[in-house]
């Protein structure tokens, strides 16, 4: 929608509604058409010029964590890696997996598979995938493998 379009539609419906509250303070019979009919003509303007399309800004957005959750078994046994559990804050819901490939790995309470009260111990073995995030890599679908 272009700036002068929105002006005059933003006007029309601004106009609208001080007709009509005027109206609930003065007794002119009148003066409700006139909030209606700008306010039907500010729809009319909207309606024909067409809704704005997304921004390039918006369009480019990203986050930190997929839209929905990891379902268990989305991924492929193949891409699976082992580690230890080298240490995770159950107060803040994060830690790090020492991979058995020697790197430590970021891992959150929610990537980790199960229902209820999500957390790691210290040195705990658990398989998990490697997914790359903005921040770097990070464990997901983790689960318990010392038993």
């Amino acid at each position: 929608m272009s700036k002068s379009l929105c002006f005059v539609t933003s006007s029309l419906l601004v106009a609208a509604t001080a007709a009509q509250a005027t109206s609930l303070f003065v007794d002119l019979p009148v003066l409700p058409v006139i909030g209606l009919a700008l306010t039907a003509a500010g729809t009319l303007f909207y309606l024909l010029s067409g809704r704005p399309g997304p921004t390039p800004q918006a369009a480019g957005r990203s986050t930190d964590y997929p839209a929905e959750p990891i379902a268990a078994g989305a991924y492929h046994d193949a891409e699976r890696e082992t580690g230890t559990v080298k240490w995770f804050n159950t107060t803040k819901g994060f830690g790090f997996i020492s991979r058995d490939n020697g790197d430590d790995i970021f891992v959150h309470f929610r990537a980790i598979r199960g229902e209820g009260h999500r957390v790691l111990s210290e040195g705990q073995r658990v398989e998990y995938n490697v997914v790359a995030r903005e921040k770097g890599l990070q464990a997901e679908d983790v689960i318990d493998i010392s038993a």
